[in-house]
C-alpha cells in the first residue's frame, strides 16, 4: 500500500503529463473531427462528379479539389498518429513516475525522456496541422475558381485571393 506522502508526490509528478494528456486528446478530437468532415467531403464531391461529367470545368475543379481533400486527409491522418503517439508517451512517463515513486526504482531519466518524446510528437502535430490549414485555404480557392464570376468578385473584394497559388494547372494536368 502507498503511504499518503509517497500518494501526494505521485499525484504531483503526473501533474505537467496529466494536463498534456488533457490538452492532446482535445487536439485529438477536433482532429478526428477535420479528418471526419474532409473524408465526407470527399463522398459528396464524387457523387457531383458523377452527375457533372458533361460539364467539363466542374468536373475538373471536384477533380482539382478531391485531390486537395485527399491530401488533407493524409495530413490529418499523420496528425492524429502523432498525437495519439504523444498520448501513449505520456502514458509511459506516468507509469515510470508512479514505478519510480512506489517502488523507488531510478526511472527518473526514462520519464524524462518519454515526456520529451511526447512533446515532439505534439510539435510534430502542430506542424502538421498547419499544413493542414495551408491546404485547406487551396481547397476554398478551387471551389472559388470553379465559378469564374464569383470568383471575380470576391477577388475585387479580398486583393490577396488571386495571390494564392494552390495548384499548379499543368502540374494537374500531367498527372491525369
Amino acid at each position: 500500500m502507498v503511504n499518503e506522502p509517497t500518494l501526494i508526490g505521485i499525484l504531483q509528478a503526473s501533474l505537467a503529463p496529466v494536463t498534456v494528456i488533457s490538452g492532446a486528446g482535445l487536439l485529438l478530437g477536433a482532429m478526428t473531427n477535420r479528418y471526419g468532415r474532409t473524408s465526407d467531403r470527399i463522398r459528396v464531391l464524387m457523387r457531383d462528379y458523377r452527375t457533372r461529367e458533361h460539364d467539363r470545368r466542374a468536373a475538373n475543379a471536384i477533380v482539382t479539389e478531391v485531390v486537395i481533400l485527399y491530401r488533407r486527409a493524409r495530413l490529418i491522418r499523420t496528425e492524429i498518429v502523432a498525437v495519439a503517439v504523444s498520448i501513449f508517451f505520456v502514458s509511459v512517463t506516468i507509469f515510470s513516475l508512479f514505478f519510480n515513486l512506489v517502488y523507488g526504482a531510478s526511472l527518473d531519466k526514462l520519464a524524462q525522456t518519454f515526456f520529451l518524446l511526447s512533446l515532439c510528437s505534439l510539435i510534430v502535430a502542430m506542424l502538421f496541422f498547419i499544413a493542414d490549414i495551408v491546404a485547406s485555404l487551396k481547397a476554398l480557392r478551387v471551389v472559388l475558381s470553379a465559378e469564374p464570376e464569383l470568383f471575380e468578385a470576391c477577388s475585387r473584394r479580398i486583393r490577396w485571393l488571386k495571390q494564392i497559388d494552390l495548384i499548379d494547372e499543368e502540374e494537374l494536368q500531367r498527372k491525369e
